[in-house]
C-alpha cells in the first residue's frame, strides 16, 4: 500500500503542470475567465449548502448567493464575449438534476472545467460547450427562483446594493474586498 501511495505521489509531482509554467502562459483575458469561473463554482457551492440545509432554505441567503453567481456569470460572459441571450437559448447537453442545488453546482463545475482547459492547458475555449453549461446554470437558477417565488431583477438589485456598500464609488480594491463593509455591524 505504501508503494502505491509513493508511486502516486511521484506521478503527481512530475505530471502536475507547474505554477511557473502556468504563470508564463497566462493572459489578462484568461486570468479574468478563471477568476469568474472560480467565483461561479464557489458561489454554486454556497447555493447548494443553502438549499440542502437541514434547517430549510434561508431565502435571504439564497437571494444573496444567486446574486453573487449572477455577478460572476456576467463577468464570464463579458470576458468570453457571450451575450446573455446566447446563454439562455443555447441547447443544454447533459442531464437535469432533480435537486436544483446539485444542478447549479454541477453546471458550475462544468464551466470551471471548460475554463481550466483553456487557461491551464492552453486549449482554445470551447464556446459552444461553455454556452451550453451557462445555459444549464441559467436553467437551474431559474428553477430555484421559481421554487422560491423570486424574481431575477430583484436579485440583481440586491446584489447591486450589496456591492455598492462594499465598493464605495463602485471601485474595486483588495482592501474593500477583504473588509466587506456590507457585512460589518453598524
Amino acid at each position: 500500500m505504501k508503494q502505491l501511495h509513493d508511486e502516486h505521489h511521484h506521478m503527481v509531482s512530475v505530471l502536475a503542470k507547474s505554477g511557473a509554467d502556468i504563470l508564463t502562459s497566462l493572459t489578462p483575458v484568461n486570468c479574468h475567465l478563471l477568476h469568474m469561473a472560480v467565483g461561479i463554482s464557489g458561489e454554486a457551492g454556497e447555493v447548494l449548502e443553502c438549499v440542502c440545509s437541514p434547517n430549510g432554505v434561508d431565502v435571504a441567503n439564497l437571494i444573496e448567493e444567486l446574486g453573487d453567481i449572477e455577478f460572476y456569470v456576467e463577468g464570464l460572459r463579458q470576458g468570453a464575449r457571450i451575450s446573455r441571450f446566447e446563454t439562455v437559448t443555447a441547447p443544454i447537453d447533459g442531464i437535469i438534476y432533480d435537486n436544483t442545488g446539485t444542478h447549479v453546482s454541477v453546471s458550475a463545475s462544468q464551466i470551471l472545467d471548460l475554463v481550466k482547459k483553456t487557461v491551464i492547458y492552453n486549449k482554445p475555449l470551447n464556446r459552444d460547450a461553455l454556452m451550453s453549461a451557462l445555459s444549464s446554470l441559467e436553467l437551474g437558477m431559474q428553477i430555484l427562483r421559481d421554487n422560491h417565488t423570486l424574481i431575477r431583477d430583484e436579485i440583481l438589485l440586491v446584489n447591486i446594493a450589496k456591492l455598492s456598500v462594499r465598493y464605495k464609488g463602485m471601485t474595486y480594491t483588495d482592501t474593500a474586498a477583504q473588509t466587506r463593509a456590507d457585512k460589518q455591524e453598524i
